[in-house]
């Protein structure tokens, strides 16, 4: 699949070849995006019913697990936040572009306790913390229902954030495993 629109970092098109692609059969808009539809197709080459409900039942599955994943992160004191990223079209006809390519699901921080904790006269003036006693370290988790696969920028983005210290975690059709990992991670 290949994202479509003017600013992307897909292929370039104007405002009007976009709005006339919208229109053809066998595109559809998701998230700000334009991709191929799958699915059986009716004889006059529209989506069978079950195919439509079938991609909104994945859209719902991957919605529900991502919220779960969130709540769950910050019931273990993680800040965390969900990441669009795309583009838009303003009313004015403007193109915004959100995040970055590969950008994951699920950003945010993991608190750690400040190694200095334990001395509380050097912890006063702490320049790590703040005194406040954690250390924030970056957090990305990307959701994936089913058999979904990273993609090569998902894959890239995860490779460098760990690279630069970050938890990285692909969250799998439960969050059980990321809130063992999120506790082992805080230790």
């Amino acid at each position: 699949m290949r994202h479509v629109g003017r600013g992307s970092s897909g292929v370039k098109i104007s405002r009007e070849d976009f709005e006339r692609l919208l229109l053809t059969p066998g595109v559809s808009v998701i998230a700000h995006s334009v991709f191929p539809v799958h699915g059986r197709r009716t004889a006059k080459g529209k989506r069978s019913a079950a195919a439509i409900a079938h991609q909104r039942a994945a859209q719902k599955r991957h919605g529900e697990l991502k919220h779960a994943a969130m709540m769950a992160l910050m019931l273990e004191g993680c800040w965390v936040w969900s990441q669009t990223t795309g583009s838009v079209i303003t009313k004015d006809g403007r193109w915004i572009r959100m995040g970055t390519a590969g950008m994951t699901d699920i950003i945010g921080s993991i608190p750690r306790p400040c190694f200095l904790s334990e001395a509380p006269r050097l912890h006063a003036g702490c320049r790590w913390c703040g005194g406040t006693g954690t250390i924030p370290r970056g957090l990305a988790v990307e959701v994936k229902t089913g058999t979904g696969a990273l993609n090569d920028d998902q894959t890239s983005f995860l490779a460098e954030a760990r690279r630069r210290g970050w938890f990285v975690f692909v969250c799998r059709d439960t969050v059980d495993d990321l809130v063992v990992a999120v506790r082992e991670a805080m230790r």
